[in-house]
């Protein structure tokens, strides 16, 4: 932080809340950085709904296009781009790197082995090698927001040395206080469907109410399952 602010443009393929965790991340990432970067965030046109929610959550110095990243790659002194194996994703990087701009790529835990494992999984194989692979090898910076999505990355045989930065998504204060509670609380806030597992929190959990009867599990999200 010095003569002039950073301007930092986000590239993220959905922008709407059913997107859920990236979305939040990404709105707590640019509140983080608020002092230090201007931040630009491009992604797919949306609903007015979606367009106006998005706006409040953000600082109000934050510019939302929708649309092409294309022409405003150019314009930004680093390009964050958020996700794989969708194609808003791919061609932004492709382009921050075509126009020898600095890429920082979000996996959004994409390279881990259950994404090419579980549906469609000749297909997401395919894509990846033909078209993720080179940006993700050529990226100035990977940005995973765990230890275990870092280490989860590493079966695809590519060398993140010196590229792979964990940085979690920084906490958003919830709209309202929640009420009281005398006990301890453990809460499950994600997409609720089968891969994340919480049919495996909900099995072990008697064993937890069972030695501390004043616990209780709070479960936040949507999703089909």
């Amino acid at each position: 932080h010095g003569v002039s602010e950073l301007a930092v443009l986000h590239a993220m393929p959905n922008l709407t809340r059913p997107f859920g965790g990236p979305i939040e991340a990404l709105i707590g990432f640019v509140h983080a950085a608020a002092d230090r970067a201007t931040a630009t965030i491009v992604g797919p046109p949306c609903p007015g709904a979606e367009r106006d929610w998005l706006a409040a959550q953000l600082p109000p110095s934050t510019r939302i296009v929708f649309g092409s990243p294309r022409d405003l790659i150019r314009h930004a002194d680093v390009v964050h781009v958020h996700g794989l194996l969708n194609w808003y994703s791919s061609s932004a990087a492709r382009s921050t790197l075509a126009a020898g701009r600095p890429l920082v790529l979000g996996p959004f835990g994409t390279l881990s082995r259950y994404t090419f494992t579980h549906r469609r999984r000749l297909l997401k194989h395919w894509y990846f090698s033909s078209i993720d692979a080179p940006s993700v090898r050529r990226a100035h910076a990977m940005h995973f927001t765990t230890e275990a999505e870092r280490d989860e990355a590493a079966w695809h045989g590519i060398d993140f040395t010196g590229r792979a930065h964990v940085v979690p998504p920084p906490w958003r204060s919830p709209a309202c206080a929640p009420r009281p509670h005398s006990g301890d609380t453990v809460l499950f806030l994600g997409r609720l469907h089968a891969k994340k597992g919480l049919d495996v929190l909900l099995a072990a959990w008697p064993r937890v109410s069972a030695s501390r009867e004043a616990a209780r599990l709070v479960i936040a999200g949507t999703g089909d399952k």
